[in-house]
């Protein structure tokens, strides 16, 4: 089985390489590990120093904002271990790759047993926090060999997941994952009948998250925005077919008294020319700033943004409802009491099918008229009621971070 899957990789980066000559996003994935590998030396002095290491690792910026909070709780509570980050994801890593919450940022090494085994040998992870998914059989197959315990976080198993086959490779993953923290009750009950008894319901670490920022001081910055009698709509990590539905009422948007904000997802040169080019008369954000307040149109076309820019939002419109990975985070505008609308796609986000089903969350897809769920949901909002239900999802943190500092292997190394 490992074999077949071998041969099958080798084949897809053998793809990957000859589509990085003419694919930017492809090069990024290369050019990452390339970089990552002259950071490894790094290391070798928290070894001399006998330092302890703590390694998360996350698919990219979603699932880093998942286990950011368990991560930043386990460095207030253990200040002498070593933290270091990877991501799989060009994305997450240039994003993140100087955050000065961990010690060294990393791309994953690619997923050949040799490549895996170098890794392990140079971090010496004394545990790792692996975040909701991006499962690869090599490096849980060498993490199982060295006996290293494993904490998954955000969990989501369904009926057929590949985590719940019989074969050799999902066995071994399961029980290289020495303990499931899970999103919802029905991931415990399909991984105990798998067999995996040490899989266990605590939310997620996003709820909090989103509380604690929205919990910080305002950027004095963004009332400029507000001096108007203008509402705001606030459209976040939006993709091209999200901003083509907006694009569509936008005219009659302004005409009703309200200014757009857009956010998109990607905001390299292509994606940012192609917005500006579905928003014409849009301005953007690193040439006017939030000064402009007289603009009905803005397009943001920087990282970091998107959490405090809804502060100041009337509705919110969250995006990747078009795409085959989903909707993308709801919470960041909830918690701010925003009702919010998105694309179709909400099956893989248990919070969007919650919301939805209270009325916080209206979708719609692309043919479909944008002003009655634009009203709709304007109209539906009762005062506090989305915040509080998002208040009322927290505590994940916590739970995880009582286990990690019980865990034998943490508390050996506090003695």
């Amino acid at each position: 089985m490992y074999l077949l899957y071998a041969l099958f990789y080798r084949c897809y980066i053998a793809c990957l390489r000859l589509g990085s000559l003419i694919n930017p996003k492809a090069r990024a994935f290369f050019a990452m590990r390339k970089e990552s590998v002259q950071h490894y030396k790094l290391t070798s002095t928290w070894q001399s120093d006998s330092h302890k290491v703590l390694w998360m690792h996350c698919a990219s910026v979603g699932e880093f904002e998942q286990g950011r909070p368990v991560l930043e709780s386990f460095r207030t509570r253990h200040p002498t271990w070593k933290i270091v980050l990877t991501f799989y994801s060009p994305s997450g890593y240039f994003q993140y790759k100087n955050w000065d919450g961990a010690d060294l940022v990393l791309a994953l090494p690619l997923d050949y047993r040799s490549q895996c085994i170098d890794f392990l040998e140079r971090i010496k992870p004394d545990h790792i926090l692996w975040i909701r998914y991006d499962f690869w059989p090599q490096i849980y197959r060498v993490i199982a060999d060295r006996g290293i315990p494993v904490t998954l976080i955000s969990g989501r198993i369904h009926k057929g997941h590949r985590l719940l086959s019989s074969h050799s490779v999902a066995k071994t993953m399961r029980q290289a994952i020495t303990k499931f923290f899970t999103v919802d009750e029905s991931s415990v009950s399909l991984l105990h009948g798998a067999g995996t008894s040490h899989a266990e319901y605590a939310g997620d670490p996003r709820f909090d998250r989103v509380v604690a920022i929205a919990s910080n001081p305002m950027d004095k910055a963004l009332d400029a925005l507000r001096h108007g009698k203008e509402k705001i709509l606030v459209a976040g990590s939006t993709w091209p077919k999200d901003q083509a539905l907006l694009a569509s009422s936008i005219d009659h948007l302004i005409s009703r008294g309200w200014k757009l904000i857009i956010v998109p997802h990607e905001v390299d040169e292509i994606s940012i020319d192609q917005c500006c080019r579905q928003f014409p008369k849009a301005r953007l954000w690193s040439e006017v700033g939030w000064s402009h307040s007289e603009a009905p149109l803005l397009i943001v076309d920087a990282v970091g943004q998107l959490s405090k820019t809804y502060s100041v939002a009337d509705l919110a419109y969250v995006g990747g409802g078009f795409e085959s990975s989903g909707v993308h985070n709801i919470l960041e505008p909830m918690v701010y009491d925003l009702p919010v609308m998105s694309g179709p796609i909400i099956s893989r986000s248990i919070e969007a099918l919650a919301a939805n089903k209270k009325g916080f969350l209206r979708t719609l897809g692309q043919k479909d008229d944008f002003f009655p769920v634009f009203e709709a949901s304007f109209n539906a909002k009762k005062e506090g009621a989305i915040a509080s239900w998002v208040k009322g999802q927290t505590g994940a943190t916590d739970r995880i971070t009582h286990y990690l500092d019980n865990h034998p292997s943490i508390q050996e190394r506090l003695q």
